[in-house]
């Protein structure tokens, strides 16, 4: 079993792998916590991963940001995107995080809590 720790630092410099991200997702699900493992399965299916941005990285409000088309793999859907709690919003459509962890973690607890408001992601 691959360590949490050690899928995210390969993550760190292959952010677009996304069959690690369902080995983290496996690792989630063998440490208890099913929630992330559905949501790190959820990006790495989507190919979402957070755009990388001069503050370090981002999400995207997906019904605000398709106009702009600049990178859908960071668009995520609204019910999801305004559940983001962590990260610094900007007021356009986009929050801002230091690492990528940091912002995959908070769409992760973004997508458990918009599933659990009743949201059928598709």
């Amino acid at each position: 079993m691959a360590d949490v720790d050690d899928l995210n630092a390969y993550l760190d410099k292959h952010p677009d792998d996304h069959p690690t991200r369902l080995l983290l997702a496996d690792a989630h699900e063998e440490a208890g916590r099913a929630e992330w493992a559905a949501g790190y399965r959820w990006l790495a299916r989507r190919q979402k991963r957070p755009f990388r941005v001069e503050a370090g990285y981002a999400w995207y409000d997906e019904a605000r940001a398709n106009a702009t088309g600049i990178d859908p793999e960071s668009d995520l859907p609204p019910a999801v995107f305004q559940r983001l709690a962590q990260g610094k919003p900007t007021g356009n459509g986009r929050r801002t995080y230091p690492t990528r962890r940091s912002a995959e973690e908070d769409a992760v607890a973004a997508f458990a809590l918009a599933v659990a408001a009743g949201w059928a992601p598709a």
